[in-house]
């Protein structure tokens, strides 16, 4: 029995549509993963940046120097363009919440060390929240997941706890001794990043640098600005880990 063509346009119709329904959905979801990604980018380097402005805040020389300001612009720049993004895939609370503490912090540079830290957990915890609603998290939910939470969630604690040293380190450094409260915050802080998961050489020597130079000895000779550097070096090269990882998505 032969039949007219419109009877096999009939059966085949539904095909096509189903195939070009699932091309559809499969190129939203491949715009889905590249905004996300590009934001778990942005969130980072502010992040970064967010940290080094703590850290040199907690330096006197630092703190009314033309790297702060322009680290100032940077920030504000960056943060506008992320958060003021019609398809910002985050939360409105950071954005609100980046408002308000902000300002805080450049009202008052030398007491903003607590400030900057609830604002950086804030963009810490909206990585994770990115990574959900573009659909990153799922994805590998049928891969391998261990690769995403390490590189959104235990490196950057990692690198924030090697943050808070150089903070604290160089007010101890510029301090020339370390005041017990001060001596409790770097071995708390240098528990967490020798109990790390993804402790490597560079956290080991700092923790050794901090016990030895900063901690122990009632005078410090070591300078801020020499402490702050040496961190900022280890930092910048966890954040490169970072940031490798999301251009492999």
């Amino acid at each position: 029995m032969t039949y007219p063509i419109e009877f096999w346009l009939a059966l085949s119709l539904p095909v096509i549509l189903l195939i070009l329904c699932y091309r559809d959905r499969a190129g939203q979801q491949a715009g889905l993963y590249e905004r996300g990604v590009s934001q778990l980018s942005a969130l980072v380097r502010l992040t970064q940046m967010l940290q080094r402005h703590r850290g040199m805040c907690a330096n006197p020389e630092k703190r009314d120097s033309d790297a702060r300001r322009q680290l100032i612009i940077q920030i504000e720049s960056l943060a506008k363009k992320t958060f003021a993004d019609a398809n910002y895939l985050g939360t409105g609370e950071v954005s609100a919440l980046f408002s308000r503490r902000w300002s805080e912090i450049k009202g008052k540079p030398e007491a903003s060390f607590v400030l900057h830290c609830v604002l950086i957990e804030s963009t810490l915890a909206e990585l994770v929240t990115i990574a959900d609603e573009s659909g990153l998290t799922a994805n590998f939910e049928s891969k391998d997941k261990s690769d995403i939470w390490t590189h959104l969630t235990v490196r950057p604690q990692y690198t924030e706890c090697l943050a808070r040293i150089r903070g604290l380190g160089t007010r101890a450094a510029n301090l020339g001794s370390c005041p017990l409260g001060l001596k409790v915050q770097l071995q708390y802080l240098s528990k967490q990043v020798a109990d790390s998961t993804v402790l490597n050489a560079g956290g080991r020597g700092l923790v050794a640098k901090v016990k030895s130079e900063l901690i122990d000895p009632e005078v410090i000779h070591v300078s801020g600005d020499d402490f702050f550097d040496h961190v900022t070096e280890l930092i910048d090269k966890e954040v490169n880990h970072t940031q490798q990882f999301l251009r492999t998505l």
